[in-house]
């Protein structure tokens, strides 16, 4: 019964903490671009986006989409100009769904974007953020609960990720890196559930896919590498095969009707030759752009612990390295999910360096790590099944954590951050950090699985 309540205060939590912090309004170029994709498939039946409020921004106040307590925005400029027309350089995927929500909230109600654009952004974004945020919570608390932490643990690491991370923040605004993250969260739950379900398996890998095509093809080729290891069998792996290929191909063949192009038409310099472009070969993604071996070295280490370092906006992510080593020993059961985690983890990281320079632009932290959290708190998960005495360590880290992200929650994930109010908590929960592991440490041992 206490599992029970303590999952009522998880679900209720989380729920509670999306819809009050889900914005009615775009806060920056990424969202506005979506949110106009959405428009003007619906309300215009096309994909191009010249006639969307987010693109040219009404004059009447109480019709801005945009954010009233920041500077004018003006419209999204993280749109590509193809054949005379301004086109979204999101991913088609997601907007489809968004769009089916859209539509039938317009045919229910007559909600039209133009002339009830906060209700418009509030209700998508409900249907987007919220919900992945939620999805993402729970399925921590039941993974937490399948490794075999106690009911108590695994309430305070399914704390951690809603309170103590970037996560919170991002649910607050529509965006693909949250929503990537609960679909994470769920291949990670079957990933490690008793019943292997190749199909369902592979059709989520698809799905994260068309979600980021940074991260996608590193995702599928984990996923292939995990389940010739886990599963041995030409079946189960073209199983896999069959889930992934329906929405990849949806994905690329909408890319293709839009842009003329296979890969990610953000890449093409063409597409953004166009007056009052801000972007250009030297600062898109997608593309090489580092001078050297040394700048390349420099900017992969930054997007970790630099003042964009994404180990550093999410401080429970600093036990990692303290006890991540004895895990391939503790556990050979979960082996294959630890080396799934390492190599999306990784290839995600290297992607991610060697093809950008702009640090995922403005935004909290590297927007495009957000689902990372997801390996990386099975790997904290697992650390602290090992070594309990570690949680001690994690609470502290934690604590930190939810500061830091109540510090920044106010101002969205599409802000740059205030380094003055960053700075000191990092330095705070860094040398608490060393100073308790430094102290004298009863030697932990294996922690009882959690009774049923």
């Amino acid at each position: 019964m206490l599992g029970i309540s303590r999952f009522r205060i998880v679900l209720i939590g989380s729920v509670l903490l999306a819809v009050l912090g889900a914005r009615p309004y775009a806060s920056s170029w990424n969202d506005g671009s979506r949110l106009a994709n959405v428009e003007a498939l619906v309300d215009q039946h096309t994909w191009a986006i010249d006639k969307s409020i987010f693109v040219d921004v009404p004059r009447q106040h109480e019709l801005d989409p945009y954010s009233h307590d920041v500077p004018s925005i003006g419209g999204t400029m993280d749109k590509l100009f193809i054949n005379g027309h301004f086109y979204s350089d999101k991913p088609p995927v997601a907007t489809l769904y968004l769009a089916g929500v859209y539509w039938i909230a317009h045919k229910l109600t007559g909600l039209t974007a133009a002339q009830d654009p906060h209700i418009f952004v509030y209700l998508l974004t409900l249907a987007s953020s919220s919900v992945a945020f939620v999805v993402g919570v729970c399925c921590i608390w039941s993974l937490a609960l399948r490794l075999g932490l106690s009911e108590q643990s695994s309430f305070i690491v399914t704390a951690s990720l809603a309170l103590a991370t970037v996560a919170p923040i991002y649910a607050r605004q529509v965006n693909n890196s949250i929503v990537e993250l609960a679909v994470f969260a769920v291949i990670f739950v079957l990933a490690c559930a008793e019943k292997q379900r190749p199909a369902l398996f592979g059709f989520l890998i698809g799905l994260a896919y068309t979600l980021d095509l940074g991260i996608g093809p590193v995702l599928v080729i984990a996923a292939l590498i995990y389940g010739c290891i886990k599963w041995r069998s030409l079946q189960s792996l073209a199983l896999c095969a069959a889930g992934m290929v329906p929405l990849m191909a949806v994905h690329h063949w909408f890319n293709y009707q839009i842009t003329g192009m296979i890969g990610p038409p953000g890449a093409n310099v063409a597409f953004l030759d166009y007056p009052g472009s801000a972007f250009s070969a030297d600062n898109i993604t997608g593309v090489w752009s580092h001078h050297s071996v040394w700048t390349l070295i420099q900017y992969a280490m930054e997007m970790l612990i630099g003042q964009h370092g994404f180990l550093l906006y999410n401080l429970p992510l600093l036990l990692i390295p303290v006890g991540v080593a004895g895990l391939w020993r503790a556990f050979p059961q979960w082996r294959t999910e630890l080396l799934f985690a390492a190599l999306v983890s990784a290839g995600s990281w290297m992607v991610y360096a060697l093809g950008s320079n702009n640090f995922s632009g403005s935004s909290t932290s590297i927007r495009w790590f957000v689902p990372l959290l997801i390996p990386a708190y099975f790997a904290l998960i697992l650390m602290l099944r090992a070594r309990p005495g570690l949680l001690y360590q994690f609470r502290i880290l934690s604590a930190f954590g939810f500061m830091l992200t109540f510090s920044l929650y106010w101002f969205g994930p599409f802000r740059i951050v205030n380094l003055l109010l960053f700075w000191p908590i990092v330095a705070l929960a860094l040398g608490t950090l060393i100073w308790t592991l430094w102290r004298p440490q009863n030697v932990s041992t294996l922690e009882l699985p959690a009774s049923s």
